[in-house]
């Protein structure tokens, strides 16, 4: 619980950058105030410096807690606070120190102070940068003693009974992590997984966006297609929902096991979104890294869409996960025009060879065209979706209309083993399909049973397939 609660500060703390993005302008002199300008960024430093700092027994005293009785975490950062004296500083360090040692039953509170007093210290170096890069006059505070090391804070926090030793779980590997949690050894060699998790992330983007702006139920478009340049062959998917900052680009988007949509961060960039009633289909914030199966050449050109086209930045990987990717201003004509998110990945595996995503491995083998292919990665989502296709786009899926079209046409876009040219699906198939009817007798839901061996699952596999779908609550 309390690296959780640091974790949400390290959050805050690294938000500096918006202060000066948003006041590097000076005001000009109060009147009858002062004859000086008024230096807004440092202002908003010592404000945000004076609230990092107020974590002493002022702001939690015993009397309030016994009328209180808080519970849980906030028990936790309670007694944590209760225990500390004001703090005072020592040369360019702020020092915080205790009246009542931390017995051993009150460990997790050390670490919970220790975690936030590591976040405070970053709050401080970071203003300190900010000041300096400025030309400014820095804080004399400049740090926090102690922090970084649970030894050194333990002479000054004191603890009774036990000595603090960091000894946490740690992943020394973070690209092999991701590699196999990510990648084929979580689902395996299918290359239409990725495909169908880049479509998931548009699906949510689009959501949040028809949220955020109050657009109809049905507005959004998502775009997937293949492009050839040279030899080489990308697989591009975009879409013109909420986009992605800078900060979100470089933060949630790479915190591998963490998904923004159940973040802080989600609620600062978007505040009153989850209140709106945005649901996102991505929960475990991994699918994203799922991308590198096809390639490890990736772009991620995004842009929020209610900010300027300046804004655009490209989040490029030239070595998979490896690698540090790279982060620049996007060029002009990638990004999408109304804001939203573009991804291109340059496949390792030609896209009609073994192995390659409209390669189908059944029997007969044969190659199946993109839009057909998406269909069966996307059979029921809310949103729009095309592909491209010579001269231009062809549609594949509209918000709804899996609950609408007929059961031969909802049968081809799940099996995509189905011979298009055939004038009829097999009898069996479409006697398998049942539709989930409410008491009004309103069709909110459909079920199919499939007999084919090489059925094309929603999930992205191939084998005997039970599928059913209802409509989102959303």
């Amino acid at each position: 619980m309390g690296r959780q609660s640091a974790r949400l500060l390290t959050a805050i703390g690294g938000r500096l950058q918006k202060v000066e993005q948003e006041l590097s302008e000076d005001l000009g002199a109060l009147a009858n105030r002062t004859l000086n300008r008024v230096d807004r960024v440092k202002l908003a430093c010592l404000l945000r410096v004076a609230d990092a700092l107020h974590l002493d027994s002022r702001r939690a005293p015993r009397f309030l807690r016994a009328i209180t009785n808080p519970a849980g975490v906030s028990a936790v950062h309670w007694a944590f606070q209760e225990r500390l004296a004001r703090p005072h500083i020592e040369l360019d360090a702020v020092v915080f120190t205790t009246g009542q040692p931390f017995g051993r039953e009150d460990a997790e509170a050390w670490w919970l102070a220790y975690d936030t007093l590591n976040s405070v210290d970053r709050e401080l170096r970071d203003v300190d940068l900010l000041l300096q890069g400025r030309g400014k006059e820095v804080l004399k505070a400049r740090r926090v003693k102690g922090a970084g090391s649970p030894e050194i804070l333990a002479r000054s926090v004191q603890t009774r009974g036990w000595r603090p030793v960091d000894a946490r779980l740690q992943v020394s590997d973070v690209p092999r992590i991701v590699e196999n949690l990510g990648g084929s050894k979580l689902y395996g060699d299918d290359p239409t997984v990725a495909l169908r998790e880049l479509i998931q992330n548009a699906a949510d983007a689009v959501q949040a966006r028809r949220k955020y702006q109050k657009r109809a139920a049905d507005w959004g478009l998502i775009t997937v297609g293949l492009l050839r340049e040279g030899d080489n062959h990308w697989l591009v998917v975009e879409d013109n929902g909420i986009g992605m900052s800078e900060h979100v680009l470089t933060g949630p988007l790479l915190d591998f096991g963490t998904s923004f949509w159940r973040s802080p961060q989600a609620m600062e960039e978007f505040p009153g979104l989850m209140a709106a009633g945005m649901h996102a289909i991505g929960r475990f914030g991994i699918g994203f890294f799922s991308v590198f199966m096809l390639g490890p050449v990736v772009r991620v050109y995004s842009r929020r869409c209610d900010k300027g086209q300046d804004t655009g930045r490209l989040l490029e990987f030239r070595g998979g996960t490896s690698t540090r990717p790279i982060l620049s201003p996007a060029p002009g004509d990638p990004v999408p025009i109304d804001g939203g998110t573009r991804v291109e990945v340059l496949l390792k595996n030609h896209p009609h060879q073994v192995g390659g995503l409209l390669y189908l491995n059944s029997y007969p083998k044969r190659i199946i065209p993109l839009a057909t292919l998406v269909g069966a990665v996307a059979p029921n989502l809310d949103v729009a979706i095309e592909t491209l296709a010579k001269g231009g786009t062809e549609p594949v899926a509209r918000p709804g209309d899996w609950l609408k079209i007929s059961d031969r046409d909802l049968v081809r876009r799940l099996n995509p083993t189905v011979d298009r040219a055939a004038t009829d699906t097999p009898k069996a198939d479409r006697t398998l399909m049942q539709p989930i009817e409410g008491e009004d007798g309103q069709v909110f839901g459909r079920a199919f049973i499939s007999p084919s061996r090489w059925s094309f699952t929603p999930d992205g596999g191939w084998g005997n397939d039970f599928w059913i779908a209802r409509r989102s609550a959303s």
